[in-house]
């Protein structure tokens, strides 16, 4: 069977699992080592960062050098799916693409971006009220023109065998950080309307960004969005919601869900990033309107959300009654692995992803227990 034989396979039963509702079904999707690790498929952001950004200058890049660039990734990023395919679990290979935390902020604020170390940095242009009256969409900004240009190349160079998404967005409270730094959790409790002003902002950028890629670029008929292993919904995106974490319940209602909501039913829905800090929201964040999937990544120190689902039966509850609003997305380990017997009939009470970042050799008897507990074949 030739690979796109395999993902058209894959995205189907995929899409089977988010069109059902029924409790038991579960996705495994194998993602390799993160955390500074290495993935089983190369990630544009690493191999951009490391090899190019780092050294040169966007402005120094031309629509060749970006082919160029472009179909070396490619080689090596086909070259690995022979490893990808081995097992056959429910991933989908996808390309983002992303060039760090740093390149999203600077593209909104266009200020200055530094590329090092697999991401980059900006920093934070708004220090004052007047600071936010004079942000606005710039299509010409360099590094919007220059998503738009990877991104099209890359779905000129498409064989049928990936999934792609054109930009990683920040939740609109999550940009509103980046380009205000730490004194916005301040401004929550000092300045309120300040910080819904600056995320309703944040949402609309994305909004105008997310038309204007889809009005300047020319995707070929068949590339679906895929994010993380996953496929999505055409107009759906993925943001990072790390500042939910931080803050109460009721400052999530008040200052993340509704630039949250407005963004994702906009464009069509979206999947919810976050971490196991803040996994007492989980509750609270499944209220959001539009969102497909709700994604928890463990923390150091922090207590494991495969754990908490073990040990803990008022999470427990809360974790199985938000999955069946939206899968839950949780990273599976080898501690997933030792655990399995015992947490896979509590998985099978909700709708679950597990993104599977332990030892790889592992993979096929994890699967075959997978197999015989889940609905969704």
């Amino acid at each position: 069977m030739k690979y796109h034989e395999i993902i058209q396979s894959r995205i189907q039963r995929q899409k089977r699992f988010f069109a059902s509702n029924q409790a038991g079904e579960l996705l495994f999707c194998r993602i390799g080592s993160s955390w500074g690790g290495d993935y089983l498929l190369p990630q544009v952001q690493h191999y951009w960062v490391d090899n190019v950004l780092s050294k040169r200058t966007i402005k120094s890049l031309k629509k060749d050098d970006i082919s160029e660039i472009n179909s070396k990734f490619l080689e090596e990023f086909r070259a690995s799916f022979k490893n990808y395919f081995r097992f056959d679990d429910d991933a989908v290979p996808n390309i983002e693409v992303y060039f760090g935390i740093g390149d999203m902020t600077a593209a909104m604020s266009g200020g200055a971006v530094k590329y090092f170390s697999r991401t980059s940095w900006s920093n934070p242009v708004v220090y004052q009220r007047e600071d936010l009256d004079k942000l606005k969409f710039n299509p010409e900004n360099v590094l919007i023109q220059f998503h738009r240009l990877v991104y099209q190349d890359l779905a000129n160079k498409w064989e049928e065998d990936f999934l792609m998404v054109p930009f990683l967005h920040r939740s609109p409270l999550d940009a509103a950080l980046g380009l205000r730094g730490s004194d916005i959790f301040f401004d929550l409790t000092d300045n309120p309307q300040f910080v819904k002003d600056l995320t309703n902002w944040c949402a609309e950028w994305s909004i105008l960004f997310e038309k204007y890629i889809l009005s300047n670029t020319v995707i070929p008929e068949g590339l679906e969005r895929g994010v993380w292993g996953v496929w999505l919904p055409e107009g759906y995106i993925w943001v990072n919601g790390d500042p939910v974490d931080l803050i109460s319940g009721d400052m999530q209602q008040e200052f993340d869900r509704p630039s949250t909501e407005k963004l994702f039913t906009t464009l069509g829905g979206g999947f919810f990033h976050h971490h196991a800090k803040g996994i007492r929201q989980v509750t609270n964040i499944s209220k959001t309107k539009g969102m497909i999937i709700q994604n928890i990544v463990q923390d150091p120190g922090e207590p494991d959300p495969l754990n908490v689902l073990l040990n803990d039966p008022k999470m427990r509850d809360s974790f199985l009654e938000a999955s069946m609003k939206q899968p839950i997305h949780l990273v599976g380990d080898n501690n997933f692995y030792n655990n399995i017997d015992k947490i896979l009939p509590i998985l099978a009470e909700g709708r679950f992803i597990i993104r599977y970042e332990g030892d790889d050799e592992l993979s096929g008897e994890i699967i075959a227990k997978i197999k015989k507990v889940r609905k969704n074949n």
